[in-house]
């Protein structure tokens, strides 16, 4: 691959093909705002450029191609580069990614070609720089969401940490569900949508959602909840608002151990709790399928 090391200017011959798939989403206002820059200040930092036959295809810098274009620039500063087609794509991947100038189902797309032509998601992983390949697959996950859905998290109707969580049921249908429920403000946390997404996708594995317990379950679940009484009656009991305000006041004892007691507490009484909230969602999940 090879560039050259100056700035030369291009009016005709650049092509609008781009050097990656399916670049749509531009939004209009962004666009007028970036051409008023340009038209006051002029393109400062040039477009990446490869030649294709008669004419160049760009690598990067779209946004600010189409951005020139409204501001009603003839000419535009490019940067040629003499590259095949696979050095091409890598290359424009990293440095969109690098400028953050792709959506995240752009991102997928890119990424998805990357692996077509012949990238594992470790190796494209390394290239992109990502510690973790979780990266890529979180990505690859959003070409599973129905086209309609794509398109709400294009729009911002749904985040992309949402459509991520909506792409680990391959069921339409189930996406829809949890959509409707994402827009009645019925799954408005992360935490609560993630439980109740798990607890589908279980139910769509055929687990049994409550499958007969046995006596030793149903023992630890009555011991548990006697114990649960007893505690929450022995804290309400024996710390009171006033009693927690003289504590505050004169407690002259071990102040470290004790609050790594009641973090111990607390430690113990959220993993409870998780497996409560898990369960209630799973009941909710039943109540919806069954």
């Amino acid at each position: 691959m090879r560039g050259n090391s100056h700035v030369r200017f291009l009016g005709g011959g650049l092509s609008n093909e781009t050097s990656l798939p399916d670049r749509k989403f531009f939004p209009r206002e962004a666009l007028e705002e970036l051409a008023l820059s340009i038209k006051e200040q002029g393109l400062i930092e040039p477009l990446v450029v490869a030649p294709r036959d008669s004419r160049f295809m760009l690598i990067a810098g779209e946004r600010r191609w189409r951005a020139a274009h409204l501001a009603g620039l003839e000419k535009v500063p490019v940067r040629v580069l003499e590259a095949d087609d696979q050095q091409v794509a890598e290359m424009a991947l990293v440095e969109n990614i690098q400028r953050q100038d792709l959506t995240p189902l752009e991102e997928a797309r890119a990424f998805q070609s990357m692996i077509d032509s012949g990238y594992t998601r470790e190796e494209l992983a390394q290239k992109l720089g990502f510690k973790q390949v979780w990266r890529v697959d979180e990505r690859l996950s959003l070409l599973k969401l129905a086209p309609k859905f794509q398109e709400a998290m294009v729009q911002g109707i749904i985040s992309p940490s949402q459509a991520f969580e909506m792409s680990r049921l391959a069921n339409p249908d189930d996406q829809e569900l949890v959509f409707q429920k994402i827009r009645a403000g019925e799954l408005s946390t992360y935490n609560h949508l993630r439980r109740f997404v798990t607890a589908m996708v279980d139910a769509k594995k055929q687990t049994a959602l409550f499958a007969l317990p046995k006596k030793e379950d149903l023992e630890l679940v009555s011991r548990w909840e006697k114990v649960l009484d007893a505690v929450t009656g022995l804290i309400v009991k024996s710390f009171s608002p006033d009693d927690c305000r003289v504590l505050a006041k004169v407690y002259q004892g071990n102040t470290h151990v004790n609050l790594e007691k009641i973090d111990l507490i607390i430690k113990h009484l959220n993993l409870v709790k998780k497996a409560m909230l898990e369960s209630a969602s799973r009941q909710e999940v039943s109540q919806l399928i069954g």
